[in-house]
Protein backbone atom coordinates (compact mmCIF):
# COMPACT_ATOMS: atom_id res chain seq x y z
CA UNK A 1 0.00 0.00 0.00
CA UNK A 2 2.83 2.37 0.83
CA UNK A 3 4.45 1.56 -2.51
CA UNK A 4 1.33 2.73 -4.38
CA UNK A 5 1.20 5.94 -2.30
CA UNK A 6 4.85 6.64 -3.11
CA UNK A 7 4.25 6.02 -6.82
CA UNK A 8 1.20 8.28 -6.74
CA UNK A 9 3.19 11.04 -5.05
CA UNK A 10 5.97 10.74 -7.61
CA UNK A 11 3.42 10.81 -10.44
CA UNK A 12 1.72 13.95 -9.07
CA UNK A 13 5.07 15.61 -8.56
CA UNK A 14 6.03 14.88 -12.17
CA UNK A 15 2.79 16.41 -13.51
CA UNK A 16 3.25 19.46 -11.28
CA UNK A 17 6.73 19.97 -12.67
CA UNK A 18 5.42 19.73 -16.23
CA UNK A 19 2.64 22.20 -15.38
CA UNK A 20 5.04 24.78 -13.91
CA UNK A 21 7.42 24.35 -16.85
CA UNK A 22 4.58 25.12 -19.27
CA UNK A 23 3.47 28.16 -17.26
CA UNK A 24 7.04 29.46 -17.16
CA UNK A 25 7.38 28.94 -20.91
CA UNK A 26 4.17 30.88 -21.60
CA UNK A 27 5.22 33.75 -19.36
CA UNK A 28 8.68 33.86 -20.87
CA UNK A 29 7.64 33.80 -24.50
CA UNK A 30 7.31 36.97 -26.55
CA UNK A 31 3.71 37.54 -27.61
CA UNK A 32 4.51 38.25 -31.22
CA UNK A 33 2.77 37.28 -34.42
CA UNK A 34 3.48 37.40 -38.09
CA UNK A 35 1.92 40.28 -39.96
CA UNK A 36 1.67 40.62 -43.73
CA UNK A 37 1.05 43.86 -45.59
CA UNK A 38 -2.46 42.80 -46.61
CA UNK A 39 -3.33 41.97 -43.00
CA UNK A 40 -1.95 45.32 -41.86
CA UNK A 41 -4.13 47.16 -44.41
CA UNK A 42 -7.22 45.24 -43.29
CA UNK A 43 -6.56 45.99 -39.61
CA UNK A 44 -5.96 49.67 -40.36
CA UNK A 45 -9.26 49.90 -42.23
CA UNK A 46 -11.05 48.27 -39.29
CA UNK A 47 -9.43 50.28 -36.49
CA UNK A 48 -8.25 53.69 -37.74
CA UNK A 49 -10.42 56.33 -35.95
CA UNK A 50 -10.21 59.00 -38.68
CA UNK A 51 -11.48 56.54 -41.29
CA UNK A 52 -14.34 55.49 -39.01
CA UNK A 53 -15.25 59.15 -38.52
CA UNK A 54 -15.21 59.70 -42.28
CA UNK A 55 -17.64 56.79 -42.76
CA UNK A 56 -20.00 58.29 -40.18
CA UNK A 57 -19.92 61.64 -41.98
CA UNK A 58 -20.77 59.89 -45.23
CA UNK A 59 -23.80 58.33 -43.54
CA UNK A 60 -24.79 61.76 -42.21
CA UNK A 61 -24.64 63.32 -45.70
CA UNK A 62 -26.55 60.37 -47.13
CA UNK A 63 -29.43 60.97 -44.75
CA UNK A 64 -29.44 64.68 -45.55
CA UNK A 65 -29.69 63.77 -49.22
CA UNK A 66 -32.70 61.56 -48.46
CA UNK A 67 -34.23 64.46 -46.52
CA UNK A 68 -33.92 66.68 -49.62
CA UNK A 69 -36.84 64.76 -51.18
CA UNK A 70 -39.19 66.20 -48.55
CA UNK A 71 -40.35 69.25 -50.60
CA UNK A 72 -41.66 66.89 -53.28
CA UNK A 73 -44.04 65.30 -50.77
CA UNK A 74 -46.97 66.94 -48.99
CA UNK A 75 -46.56 68.22 -45.45
CA UNK A 76 -49.17 67.34 -42.83
CA UNK A 77 -49.70 69.41 -39.66
CA UNK A 78 -52.03 68.75 -36.73
CA UNK A 79 -52.98 71.59 -34.38
CA UNK A 80 -55.12 71.28 -31.25
CA UNK A 81 -56.05 74.06 -28.81
CA UNK A 82 -58.30 74.39 -25.77
CA UNK A 83 -59.59 77.57 -24.20
CA UNK A 84 -61.43 77.93 -20.90
CA UNK A 85 -62.93 81.09 -19.32
CA UNK A 86 -64.01 80.93 -15.70
CA UNK A 87 -67.07 82.67 -14.23
CA UNK A 88 -67.13 86.43 -15.00
CA UNK A 89 -68.72 88.95 -12.62
CA UNK A 90 -72.11 90.11 -13.88
CA UNK A 91 -72.71 86.93 -15.90
CA UNK A 92 -73.32 83.35 -15.08
CA UNK A 93 -71.71 81.83 -18.17
CA UNK A 94 -68.60 79.69 -18.17
CA UNK A 95 -66.95 79.32 -21.53
CA UNK A 96 -64.91 76.40 -22.93
CA UNK A 97 -63.78 75.72 -26.51
CA UNK A 98 -61.74 73.01 -28.26
CA UNK A 99 -60.32 73.41 -31.76
CA UNK A 100 -58.58 70.74 -33.86
CA UNK A 101 -57.13 71.59 -37.27
CA UNK A 102 -55.47 69.35 -39.84
CA UNK A 103 -53.68 71.00 -42.76
CA UNK A 104 -52.00 69.48 -45.79
CA UNK A 105 -49.64 71.63 -47.87
CA UNK A 106 -47.90 70.87 -51.13
CA UNK A 107 -45.55 72.93 -53.27
CA UNK A 108 -46.78 72.75 -56.84
CA UNK A 109 -43.96 74.55 -58.64
CA UNK A 110 -40.99 76.63 -57.52
CA UNK A 111 -39.05 77.13 -60.79
CA UNK A 112 -36.23 74.69 -59.97
CA UNK A 113 -35.57 75.50 -56.30
CA UNK A 114 -36.37 72.02 -55.02
CA UNK A 115 -34.34 70.39 -57.78
CA UNK A 116 -31.34 72.61 -57.10
CA UNK A 117 -31.43 71.91 -53.36
CA UNK A 118 -31.71 68.18 -54.00
CA UNK A 119 -28.76 68.25 -56.42
CA UNK A 120 -26.66 70.23 -53.94
CA UNK A 121 -27.43 67.70 -51.24
CA UNK A 122 -26.51 64.82 -53.55
CA UNK A 123 -23.27 66.51 -54.58
CA UNK A 124 -22.37 67.16 -50.93
CA UNK A 125 -22.90 63.47 -50.26
CA UNK A 126 -20.64 62.60 -53.20
CA UNK A 127 -17.94 64.98 -51.95
CA UNK A 128 -18.02 63.42 -48.48
CA UNK A 129 -17.78 59.98 -50.06
CA UNK A 130 -14.69 61.07 -51.99
CA UNK A 131 -13.24 62.43 -48.75
CA UNK A 132 -13.71 58.99 -47.19
CA UNK A 133 -11.86 57.51 -50.15
CA UNK A 134 -9.07 60.09 -49.79
CA UNK A 135 -8.56 59.25 -46.11
CA UNK A 136 -8.40 55.57 -47.01
CA UNK A 137 -5.83 56.26 -49.75
CA UNK A 138 -3.72 58.27 -47.30
CA UNK A 139 -4.06 55.56 -44.67
CA UNK A 140 -2.99 52.91 -47.17
CA UNK A 141 0.04 55.02 -48.11
CA UNK A 142 1.06 55.49 -44.47
CA UNK A 143 0.67 51.79 -43.62
CA UNK A 144 2.67 50.73 -46.66
CA UNK A 145 5.38 53.31 -45.99
CA UNK A 146 5.88 52.25 -42.39
CA UNK A 147 5.61 48.57 -43.30
CA UNK A 148 8.43 48.82 -45.84
CA UNK A 149 10.36 51.21 -43.60
CA UNK A 150 10.12 48.79 -40.68
CA UNK A 151 11.30 45.94 -42.91
CA UNK A 152 14.30 48.05 -43.96
CA UNK A 153 15.09 49.10 -40.39
CA UNK A 154 14.90 45.48 -39.27
CA UNK A 155 17.37 44.56 -42.00
CA UNK A 156 19.53 47.53 -41.05
CA UNK A 157 19.45 46.41 -37.41
CA UNK A 158 20.77 43.00 -38.40
CA UNK A 159 23.41 44.75 -40.47
CA UNK A 160 24.49 46.84 -37.46
CA UNK A 161 24.84 43.68 -35.42
CA UNK A 162 27.06 42.22 -38.12
CA UNK A 163 29.15 45.41 -38.28
CA UNK A 164 29.61 45.23 -34.53
CA UNK A 165 30.94 41.70 -34.96
CA UNK A 166 33.33 42.90 -37.67
CA UNK A 167 34.57 45.78 -35.53
CA UNK A 168 34.99 43.32 -32.64
CA UNK A 169 37.07 41.10 -34.88
CA UNK A 170 39.20 44.05 -35.96
CA UNK A 171 39.65 45.04 -32.32
CA UNK A 172 40.69 41.52 -31.35
CA UNK A 173 43.31 41.40 -34.10
CA UNK A 174 44.64 44.86 -33.21
CA UNK A 175 44.77 43.93 -29.52
CA UNK A 176 46.56 40.67 -30.28
CA UNK A 177 49.14 42.37 -32.44
CA UNK A 178 49.64 45.10 -29.84
CA UNK A 179 50.12 42.54 -27.06
CA UNK A 180 52.58 40.71 -29.29
CA UNK A 181 54.53 43.92 -29.73
CA UNK A 182 54.10 44.11 -33.51
CA UNK A 183 51.58 46.95 -33.54
CA UNK A 184 51.39 50.39 -32.00
CA UNK A 185 49.00 51.31 -29.21
CA UNK A 186 47.31 53.73 -31.60
CA UNK A 187 46.25 50.74 -33.67
CA UNK A 188 44.46 49.28 -30.68
CA UNK A 189 42.88 52.66 -29.84
CA UNK A 190 41.69 53.22 -33.42
CA UNK A 191 40.04 49.80 -33.47
CA UNK A 192 38.53 50.45 -30.03
CA UNK A 193 37.00 53.76 -31.15
CA UNK A 194 35.46 52.06 -34.18
CA UNK A 195 34.05 49.31 -31.96
CA UNK A 196 32.39 51.84 -29.64
CA UNK A 197 31.01 53.72 -32.65
CA UNK A 198 29.49 50.48 -33.93
CA UNK A 199 27.84 49.92 -30.53
CA UNK A 200 26.30 53.40 -30.62
CA UNK A 201 25.04 52.86 -34.17
CA UNK A 202 23.52 49.52 -33.15
CA UNK A 203 21.61 51.10 -30.27
CA UNK A 204 20.36 53.88 -32.56
CA UNK A 205 19.21 51.29 -35.10
CA UNK A 206 17.30 49.46 -32.35
CA UNK A 207 15.52 52.67 -31.36
CA UNK A 208 14.67 53.58 -34.96
CA UNK A 209 13.27 50.10 -35.60
CA UNK A 210 11.06 50.14 -32.50
CA UNK A 211 9.78 53.66 -33.20
CA UNK A 212 8.82 52.66 -36.74
CA UNK A 213 7.12 49.52 -35.44
CA UNK A 214 5.22 51.51 -32.81
CA UNK A 215 3.96 53.88 -35.49
CA UNK A 216 2.83 50.98 -37.67
CA UNK A 217 1.06 49.40 -34.69
CA UNK A 218 -0.70 52.68 -33.97
CA UNK A 219 -1.97 52.95 -37.54
CA UNK A 220 -3.42 49.43 -37.56
CA UNK A 221 -4.81 49.53 -34.00
CA UNK A 222 -2.40 47.15 -32.25
CA UNK A 223 -0.97 47.98 -28.77
CA UNK A 224 2.51 49.47 -28.92
CA UNK A 225 4.09 46.74 -26.79
CA UNK A 226 3.18 44.02 -29.27
CA UNK A 227 6.25 42.85 -31.18
CA UNK A 228 5.24 41.97 -34.72
CA UNK A 229 7.19 39.77 -37.05
CA UNK A 230 6.62 41.32 -40.44
CA UNK A 231 6.26 38.92 -43.33
CA UNK A 232 7.16 40.43 -46.67
CA UNK A 233 9.90 41.89 -48.80
CA UNK A 234 10.70 45.18 -50.45
CA UNK A 235 9.14 45.77 -53.86
CA UNK A 236 11.42 44.58 -56.64
CA UNK A 237 11.13 45.92 -60.18
CA UNK A 238 12.38 44.13 -63.26
CA UNK A 239 11.13 46.85 -65.59
CA UNK A 240 10.02 50.40 -64.98
CA UNK A 241 6.23 50.92 -65.05
CA UNK A 242 4.84 53.34 -67.62
CA UNK A 243 4.44 56.93 -66.50
CA UNK A 244 1.24 57.29 -68.56
CA UNK A 245 -0.48 54.68 -66.41
CA UNK A 246 -0.05 56.83 -63.31
CA UNK A 247 -1.12 59.98 -65.17
CA UNK A 248 -4.33 58.34 -66.38
CA UNK A 249 -5.25 57.20 -62.89
CA UNK A 250 -4.43 60.61 -61.43
CA UNK A 251 -7.38 62.17 -63.28
CA UNK A 252 -9.67 60.15 -61.00
CA UNK A 253 -8.12 61.27 -57.72
CA UNK A 254 -10.68 62.23 -55.03
CA UNK A 255 -9.51 65.86 -54.96
CA UNK A 256 -10.26 66.29 -58.67
CA UNK A 257 -13.67 64.67 -58.35
CA UNK A 258 -14.42 66.82 -55.30
CA UNK A 259 -13.47 69.96 -57.23
CA UNK A 260 -15.74 68.93 -60.11
CA UNK A 261 -18.59 68.32 -57.67
CA UNK A 262 -17.96 71.74 -56.11
CA UNK A 263 -18.28 73.28 -59.57
CA UNK A 264 -21.67 71.60 -59.94
CA UNK A 265 -22.72 72.95 -56.56
CA UNK A 266 -21.79 76.47 -57.69
CA UNK A 267 -23.96 76.04 -60.78
CA UNK A 268 -26.88 74.85 -58.67
CA UNK A 269 -26.44 77.81 -56.33
CA UNK A 270 -26.90 80.00 -59.38
CA UNK A 271 -30.14 78.16 -60.17
CA UNK A 272 -31.31 78.74 -56.59
CA UNK A 273 -30.62 82.44 -56.87
CA UNK A 274 -32.41 82.71 -60.24
CA UNK A 275 -35.46 80.91 -58.86
CA UNK A 276 -36.01 83.85 -56.50
CA UNK A 277 -36.97 85.95 -59.55
CA UNK A 278 -40.06 83.75 -60.10
CA UNK A 279 -43.15 82.95 -58.01
CA UNK A 280 -43.66 79.84 -55.92
CA UNK A 281 -46.99 78.06 -56.31
CA UNK A 282 -48.36 75.95 -53.45
CA UNK A 283 -51.61 74.26 -52.44
CA UNK A 284 -52.97 74.14 -48.87
CA UNK A 285 -55.96 72.15 -47.60
CA UNK A 286 -57.35 72.58 -44.08
CA UNK A 287 -60.05 70.96 -41.99
CA UNK A 288 -61.17 72.67 -38.72
CA UNK A 289 -63.33 71.12 -36.01
CA UNK A 290 -64.39 73.28 -33.05
CA UNK A 291 -66.53 72.64 -29.97
CA UNK A 292 -67.88 75.51 -27.86
CA UNK A 293 -69.46 74.76 -24.50
CA UNK A 294 -71.17 77.25 -22.20
CA UNK A 295 -74.01 77.39 -19.66
CA UNK A 296 -76.31 79.04 -22.20
CA UNK A 297 -74.89 77.96 -25.55
CA UNK A 298 -73.31 74.84 -27.02
CA UNK A 299 -72.10 74.82 -30.58
CA UNK A 300 -70.06 72.68 -32.97
CA UNK A 301 -68.32 74.08 -36.05
CA UNK A 302 -66.68 72.27 -38.97
CA UNK A 303 -64.82 73.99 -41.76
CA UNK A 304 -63.05 72.64 -44.88
CA UNK A 305 -60.84 75.02 -46.89
CA UNK A 306 -58.63 74.82 -49.98
CA UNK A 307 -56.09 77.57 -50.73
CA UNK A 308 -53.92 78.17 -53.75
CA UNK A 309 -50.94 80.41 -52.94
CA UNK A 310 -48.64 82.30 -55.28
CA UNK A 311 -45.69 83.95 -53.55
CA UNK A 312 -43.65 86.28 -55.73
CA UNK A 313 -40.92 88.57 -54.49
CA UNK A 314 -41.07 91.62 -56.74
CA UNK A 315 -38.05 93.47 -55.38
CA UNK A 316 -35.03 92.46 -53.31
CA UNK A 317 -31.88 94.53 -53.60
CA UNK A 318 -29.58 91.58 -52.86
CA UNK A 319 -30.76 89.27 -55.67
CA UNK A 320 -28.82 91.01 -58.42
CA UNK A 321 -25.48 90.89 -56.60
CA UNK A 322 -26.00 87.38 -55.27
CA UNK A 323 -26.52 86.24 -58.86
CA UNK A 324 -23.28 87.94 -59.91
CA UNK A 325 -21.52 86.28 -56.98
CA UNK A 326 -22.53 82.85 -58.23
CA UNK A 327 -20.93 83.60 -61.62
CA UNK A 328 -17.64 84.40 -59.89
CA UNK A 329 -17.91 81.21 -57.82
CA UNK A 330 -18.37 79.14 -60.96
CA UNK A 331 -15.32 80.70 -62.61
CA UNK A 332 -13.26 80.22 -59.43
CA UNK A 333 -14.27 76.55 -59.25
CA UNK A 334 -13.17 76.02 -62.85
CA UNK A 335 -9.75 77.50 -62.02
CA UNK A 336 -9.55 75.28 -58.90
CA UNK A 337 -9.98 72.18 -61.07
CA UNK A 338 -7.20 73.29 -63.40
CA UNK A 339 -4.88 74.03 -60.48
CA UNK A 340 -5.48 70.65 -58.83
CA UNK A 341 -4.83 68.86 -62.10
CA UNK A 342 -1.64 70.88 -62.56
CA UNK A 343 -0.38 69.96 -59.09
CA UNK A 344 -1.28 66.30 -59.49
CA UNK A 345 0.44 66.07 -62.90
CA UNK A 346 3.55 67.77 -61.53
CA UNK A 347 3.67 65.41 -58.55
CA UNK A 348 3.43 62.41 -60.90
CA UNK A 349 6.34 63.66 -63.01
CA UNK A 350 8.56 64.38 -60.00
CA UNK A 351 7.54 61.16 -58.25
CA UNK A 352 8.29 59.14 -61.36
CA UNK A 353 11.71 60.78 -61.67
CA UNK A 354 12.42 59.78 -58.05
CA UNK A 355 11.51 56.21 -58.93
CA UNK A 356 13.85 56.22 -61.94
CA UNK A 357 16.65 57.57 -59.74
CA UNK A 358 16.14 54.95 -57.04
CA UNK A 359 15.94 52.20 -59.68
CA UNK A 360 19.33 53.23 -61.10
CA UNK A 361 20.84 53.77 -57.64
CA UNK A 362 20.06 50.18 -56.76
CA UNK A 363 22.45 48.96 -59.47
CA UNK A 364 25.08 51.42 -58.27
CA UNK A 365 24.72 50.30 -54.65
CA UNK A 366 25.10 46.64 -55.65
CA UNK A 367 28.41 47.40 -57.35
CA UNK A 368 29.49 49.60 -54.44
CA UNK A 369 28.76 46.80 -51.96
CA UNK A 370 30.72 44.32 -54.03
CA UNK A 371 33.78 46.59 -54.17
CA UNK A 372 33.54 47.51 -50.47
CA UNK A 373 33.43 43.86 -49.45
CA UNK A 374 36.50 43.09 -51.56
CA UNK A 375 38.26 46.16 -50.15
CA UNK A 376 37.57 45.12 -46.54
CA UNK A 377 38.69 41.53 -47.08
CA UNK A 378 41.92 42.82 -48.65
CA UNK A 379 42.58 45.34 -45.85
CA UNK A 380 41.87 42.79 -43.12
CA UNK A 381 44.19 40.22 -44.70
CA UNK A 382 46.97 42.78 -45.12
CA UNK A 383 46.70 44.05 -41.56
CA UNK A 384 46.55 40.54 -40.12
CA UNK A 385 49.92 39.62 -41.70
CA UNK A 386 51.45 42.98 -40.88
CA UNK A 387 51.59 44.56 -44.33
CA UNK A 388 48.66 46.96 -43.78
CA UNK A 389 47.82 49.66 -41.25
CA UNK A 390 44.90 49.98 -38.85
CA UNK A 391 43.59 53.17 -40.44
CA UNK A 392 43.10 51.39 -43.77
CA UNK A 393 41.33 48.53 -42.02
CA UNK A 394 38.99 50.78 -40.00
CA UNK A 395 38.24 52.87 -43.07
CA UNK A 396 37.56 49.75 -45.15
CA UNK A 397 35.19 48.41 -42.48
CA UNK A 398 33.40 51.77 -42.27
CA UNK A 399 33.05 51.92 -46.05
CA UNK A 400 31.65 48.39 -46.06
CA UNK A 401 29.08 49.39 -43.45
CA UNK A 402 28.02 52.43 -45.49
CA UNK A 403 27.81 50.36 -48.67
CA UNK A 404 25.47 47.87 -47.02
CA UNK A 405 23.36 50.68 -45.62
CA UNK A 406 23.16 52.26 -49.08
CA UNK A 407 22.05 48.95 -50.56
CA UNK A 408 19.31 48.55 -47.95
CA UNK A 409 18.25 52.17 -48.43
CA UNK A 410 18.17 51.82 -52.23
CA UNK A 411 15.84 48.82 -52.01
CA UNK A 412 13.63 50.69 -49.55
CA UNK A 413 13.54 53.79 -51.75
CA UNK A 414 12.10 51.79 -54.66
CA UNK A 415 9.29 50.52 -52.42
CA UNK A 416 8.56 53.96 -51.01
CA UNK A 417 8.61 55.61 -54.44
CA UNK A 418 6.20 53.02 -55.83
CA UNK A 419 3.88 53.58 -52.86
CA UNK A 420 4.14 57.34 -53.35
CA UNK A 421 3.25 57.09 -57.05
CA UNK A 422 0.29 54.86 -56.25
CA UNK A 423 -0.86 57.44 -53.70
CA UNK A 424 -0.35 60.43 -56.02
CA UNK A 425 -2.27 58.72 -58.82
CA UNK A 426 -4.94 57.20 -56.55
CA UNK A 427 -4.09 53.69 -57.68
CA UNK A 428 -4.48 50.63 -55.51
CA UNK A 429 -7.22 48.37 -54.19
CA UNK A 430 -8.84 50.66 -51.60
Amino acid sequence: MKIFQILSTVKNSFYNQIFFILIFALLSCDFSFALTLDEALIKAKENFPAYKAAKERVSSKENLFKASFSPYLPGVDLTHSEKYNDYVRGTNDDYRSRTTKVSVSQILYDFGRRRANRDISRLSFDIEHENEKLILIELSRDVKNFFYQTLALKELLEQKKFQLELSQKDLDVAKGRYNAGVAKKSDFLQASVRFETARIELRQAQGDYKNSLYTLNSLIGIPDFTENTLEGNQIELKDMPLKEKFLDYALKRPEIIQAEKSLEISKNNKKLTKSRYYPTLSLNMERDYSEIQGSSNDNTLENNSVYLFANWNLFDYSKKYELKSTDYEITASEHDIKEIKRQVSLSIYTGYEDLVTSFENLDFSKEQLKQAQFNYDQAFGEYKVGTGDILSLVQAETLLARAKENFIQSRQNISLNIVNLEYLSGMGDY
